[in-house]
């Protein structure tokens, strides 16, 4: 089975993008579309790496946390 990893990259990027402008919607704050698609490559980044890099240590619950995490201090910036 052929994976391209550019149309995951892609994809992700575009839903990761919608996922977290209705978040803001969601919890009413405004978020700058920078900071919003930087969190979305991130993420897309993240999910290229365990495709192509086969790292099984990313899978785990731990280090989606810790993405988790650092994208919303990438977009909401909490005090």
């Amino acid at each position: 089975m052929t994976i391209y990893l550019d149309y995951i990259f892609i994809e992700n990027i575009i839903i990761d993008y919608i996922l977290i402008k209705e978040t803001s919607y969601v919890a009413r704050r405004k978020i700058n579309t920078k900071n919003i698609l930087l969190a979305s490559i991130l993420a897309s980044l993240y999910i290229v790496i365990m495709v192509y890099f086969k790292m099984k240590q990313l899978n785990f619950l731990i280090c989606k946390l810790l993405l988790m995490i650092v994208i919303v201090y990438i977009c909401f910036k909490p005090k």
